[in-house]
């Protein structure tokens, strides 16, 4: 409801939308596309997310492991 102006919006909400317009997520709601279309626009989608989201999980595990074993353990 955060997404249609109904109550204020949080920081997954925010993330959840701003995903869902760089993916394109309107193209894939349209009711003429067919089969073949739909199943295209995922291909591309997967195609376009699987490096950044990788990329994004192992930084994610650097920073961890730069903080738990980090050399200043004052």
């Amino acid at each position: 409801s955060a997404m249609l102006g109904r109550s204020r919006c949080d920081l997954p909400t925010a993330t959840l939308a701003l995903v869902a317009w760089a993916a394109g997520l309107d193209d894939i709601a349209e009711p003429d596309l067919t089969r073949r279309q739909m199943a295209d626009w995922v291909e591309r989608l997967k195609n376009m997310t699987i490096e950044p989201i990788a990329r994004l999980v192992a930084g994610t595990e650097a920073a961890i492991a730069a903080t738990v074993y980090g050399g200043n353990r004052a």
